[in-house]
């Protein structure tokens, strides 16, 4: 079945890809000029690691030659890791030359696991929201129409709340396909979560912030955890040909 990407030209479809590293954890990502690209149409970084990537939007399967530009454009770049991203598959010759180059294949299954674990904006503004109510929060028991509740209500477990709300707010919104910042994110919501209801008599409906930003977190973590264990985007990986 044809998705929207099998119908975009080679320099869309560089771009396409470009986001879809950028959301999915790649940083510093660019797309090199078209002409004179040296067989390298993105570079971008992870784990301190610099990739060069080639991307081929095709109708057929890949053979040694995108590998064996890959690699040269590898070593020209000086980079880490040479890999080829395709809306296809490969050649079981392109496989076996790429086990010999460690040149890295991601066909169509690898391109779909990246369109999977980009992150929906739904998340973005739900960490925004959490971060501007934390904030809200604390300023109205800081501030004088809150100085009578200051007196009965204002501890140290309330600032805490306060707190972890707003940091596990701010890693939800922050990170961009990492799995520790969601991991620390969805640890920091739990434990405004459960402060809150140690609370709930003050707290009230409040609570209820925590627990939404604590499970969109939690599912977060879980998909880039199955992302994680696939190791479909480490080093000296490769996709098999479904030849």
């Amino acid at each position: 079945m044809k998705k929207a990407y099998d119908r975009m030209d080679g320099h869309t479809f560089e771009h396409y890809c470009a986001g879809l590293l950028r959301k999915n954890g790649f940083h510093h990502v660019e797309v090199t000029r078209g002409s004179g690209d040296q067989g390298i149409d993105i570079l971008a970084w992870k784990h301190r690691k610099k990739y060069g990537i080639q991307c081929k939007c095709y109708s057929y399967y890949l053979g040694n030659k995108a590998i064996q530009e890959a690699y040269a454009g590898m070593k020209f770049y000086e980079c880490d890791v040479a890999a080829v991203l395709t809306n296809q598959y490969f050649t079981n010759s392109a496989v076996a030359l790429s086990e010999k180059t460690d040149v890295l294949l991601w066909n169509r299954s690898v391109l779909e696991e990246l369109r999977k674990c980009k992150k929906p904006r739904l998340l973005n503004l739900a960490g925004l929201l959490g971060m501007v109510g934390s904030a809200w929060l604390f300023y109205f028991l800081c501030s004088a129409e809150g100085l009578e509740a200051i007196r009965h209500l204002l501890r140290l477990t309330d600032c805490m709340f306060c707190a972890f709300l707003f940091l596990g707010s701010f890693l939800l919104f922050l990170e961009k396909g990492s799995f520790f910042l969601s991991c620390l994110a969805t640890l920091l919501l739990g434990s405004s979560l459960v402060i809150g209801f140690c609370l709930l008599g003050n707290m009230g409906g409040i609570v209820l912030v925590p627990l939404l930003l604590f499970f969109f977190s939690l599912f977060r973590s879980r998909k880039l955890k199955h992302r994680t264990h696939t190791q479909q985007l480490l080093p000296k990986k490769t996709e098999k040909s479904e030849r």
